[in-house]
């Protein structure tokens, strides 16, 4: 409804906004903040649990997440000099591969390298 009017309404606002490499990775951790706020408000409201306990926890779980990937992808494109679909598979697998192995334990390290 009005959340999604509002996801949305931040989805075109963003389509455009792609220069160098520090809006990039400003775009991209923007796109964590606000998706990860929106998917922790709806959430929080079908579990009937507090917005305001969620909503921490979630950005910042997702931002740091999107911050390894973004860096790891800006990284790979400027010793590649070149951005491919490469730079974002690799970049995925290795931020789920350290994400998974931060929050779930070591053991889980691959599948989150396989699932990203």
């Amino acid at each position: 409804s009005e959340l999604k009017h509002r996801c949305r309404f931040v989805q075109t606002y963003m389509a455009g906004w792609e220069d160098g490499w520090e809006d990039r990775m400003r775009q991209k951790m923007v796109a964590a903040i606000l998706v990860s706020g929106c998917g922790s408000i709806m959430s929080a409201r079908r579990q009937h649990l507090s917005i305001w306990q969620n909503l921490p926890v979630h950005v910042m779980g997702y931002s740091g997440i999107m911050g390894m990937f973004s860096v790891i992808q800006e990284t790979l494109r400027g010793v590649r000099t070149k951005h491919d679909a490469f730079n974002s598979f690799a970049a995925g697998s290795v931020a789920g591969g350290l994400a998974a192995g931060y929050f779930q334990g070591a053991q889980y390290r691959l599948l989150g390298a396989l699932v990203w």
